[in-house]
């Protein structure tokens, strides 16, 4: 009878233990598919700003008249001070001058 009840004992304490570690591997497992998703929302959001920013600029130059074609390069924009650079949020790497605002639909095209 001892020993049934120390296997019994033992028993319960691996079930306890197992439990507890599955509960935490659900846990990291939601909270990193989560965070996952938070960092994607927050990349999304951050290159909508820039290009919006790109295209209000590209807009600018074209309603001052310096800009008389329906495509607008970054390295314009940047010859006629309406930018500085356009830094890619995410990396920090700046983005290649040769891309540029397509006005009639609104696109920046970025070039690698």
């Amino acid at each position: 009878h001892i020993e049934r009840n120390l296997l019994r004992i033992i028993m319960a304490k691996i079930s306890k233990f197992l439990s507890f570690l599955l509960i935490v591997l659900m846990i990291l497992l939601v909270g990193y598919k989560a965070g996952m998703i938070v960092k994607k929302n927050h990349e999304d959001k951050m290159w909508l700003v820039l290009n919006k920013k790109v295209t209000e600029k590209a807009h600018q130059c074209y309603i001052d008249g310096k800009c008389t074609n329906k495509t607008v390069t970054i390295s314009y924009l940047i010859a006629n001070e309406y930018l500085i650079n356009v830094v890619n949020p995410v990396t920090k790497e700046v983005i290649n001058t040769s891309s540029y605002v397509n006005l009639d639909t609104n696109e920046f095209v970025i070039l690698y």
